[in-house]
């Protein structure tokens, strides 16, 4: 079974217009997540998923410069830039990153390919509400990307590459992972939405340059340090109620 990792990214978003590029540990946001993820050798290749935008060069740029693979597709279309980067690489599943989550806990990767691997479902995902935000990647088959991508007539649906996969419970395998002991904190957000996420991951990166952050680590320094949870507390979130709803249903 071939591992591809796809980083989906671009550089003209709303919140934080050019954040993958944005400084943090020695380079850059996209620059220090692809280091973490090449801590993981059960991931065949990585690729970068961005657009065909003339701005988005520079994410080109950092892939090149890594030695790692990329692939310019659609702006609004993300499942379908995620299904073609992986489908060019020939994979079979794809551990799918969010640019904004520079802080992806490679060793849970790691656990969670051992057992897609063994389990085989059609999408592995955290179970939503217990760990921190920004540290984990769904990794799906890419016949479940190519399903989902058939079948899906809501273009708003299309920008999200799993959302439609969570709304059709009857339709694919789910699996979720449940959390281990010290690994809840769900008030914990660490994916790169707007400055204030960004000014706590970058404090984070800062006070610990060794970039080997995992789950049990982060938490144990926020909780050590809890006033910076207040750095980011404002910021509006995003829910995925078809996520959750699923939850629900079958747990």
């Amino acid at each position: 079974m071939k591992i591809v990792a796809t980083i989906e990214g671009r550089l003209n978003s709303k919140r934080l217009p050019g954040k993958l590029i944005m400084p943090l540990g020695k380079s850059n946001i996209l620059d220090f997540l692809i280091k973490r993820l090449k801590k993981v050798k059960s991931i065949d290749e990585i690729i970068v998923a961005t657009t065909k935008k003339k701005i988005d060069d520079k994410l080109v740029d950092i892939a090149k410069k890594n030695k790692i693979k990329f692939y310019r597709g659609s702006n609004n279309n993300v499942l379908k830039r995620v299904y073609e980067a992986a489908k060019n690489l020939k994979a079979d599943a794809v551990v799918q990153v969010s640019g904004d989550s520079p802080l992806t806990d490679y060793e849970m990767i790691k656990k969670w390919i051992k057992i897609f691997k063994k389990k085989k479902p059609d999408i592995l995902s955290e179970f939503w509400g217990n760990l921190p935000s920004g540290i984990t990647a769904p990794i799906i088959k890419i016949d479940a990307l190519k399903k989902s991508l058939d079948k899906n007539k809501n273009k708003k649906d299309l920008e999200h590459v799993t959302k439609f996969i969570f709304s059709n419970p009857k339709i694919f395998n789910v699996l979720f992972y449940k959390n281990k002991v010290g690994e809840r904190y769900p008030e914990l957000h660490l994916c790169v939405d707007e400055l204030n996420d960004y000014n706590l991951v970058n404090h984070i990166v800062t006070n610990n340059k060794n970039n080997k952050l995992v789950c049990k680590d982060l938490i144990m320094y926020i909780k050590n340090n809890n006033h910076l949870l207040n750095i980011n507390k404002k910021v509006f979130r995003k829910s995925n109620k078809e996520h959750q709803e699923y939850q629900k249903v079958n747990y």
